[in-house]
């Protein structure tokens, strides 16, 4: 149960973030010196995926381990293996954002 509610905190914080994914990023780019994030519409986009993958990987994982743990079964792995693919499709997609971005790719090649 414990994982199941810091998987719910996190989600409540995935979901804060990513309502304004433009924002963010320009923080971000602003931050390592690659100057104003241009592609907000692709940032929109990719929020709104985030938010969705999050917040389905919150309630498979809560669907899953909840009738396991009131059989008394191992549940623990559940919210951990949630969390992890959650976590690997955020950063792919994050990633995703930044190459759309004329300035990040211009710095990686030159």
């Amino acid at each position: 149960m414990g994982l199941l509610v810091i998987g719910l905190f996190d989600v409540t914080r995935t979901v804060a973030a990513a309502r304004d994914f433009g924002a963010l990023m320009d923080a971000v780019f602003a931050q390592a010196g690659f100057g104003a994030y241009t592609r907000a519409d692709v940032a929109q986009v990719i929020g709104v995926v985030v938010i969705a993958v999050n917040v389905a990987g919150l309630v498979i994982a809560i669907a899953l381990a909840v009738p396991r743990l009131r059989t008394h079964r191992t549940a623990f792995w559940i919210p951990l293996v949630a969390g992890v693919g959650c976590l690997l499709v955020t950063t792919l997609l994050t990633i995703g954002a930044a190459v759309a971005d004329p300035a990040f790719t211009a710095r990686l090649s030159g």
